[in-house]
């Protein structure tokens, strides 16, 4: 079975205007790219995924 990621975000805090993640969101508070995707997903049979 493959996998489609069908809600994908990716983020720079650096971006202007960026609101969020925030300090509070300790977890995800800092950039994501395709490589952390690429990384978290390693485990998964993942086939494609959608950028938001």
């Amino acid at each position: 079975m493959r996998v489609i990621d069908a809600h994908q975000h990716f983020w720079d805090l650096a971006t202007p205007g960026h609101e969020w993640p925030t300090p509070a969101q300790a977890a995800i508070h800092r950039n994501f790219g395709p490589a952390d995707l690429l990384q978290e997903a390693a485990a998964v049979p993942l086939a494609g995924t959608i950028l938001v």
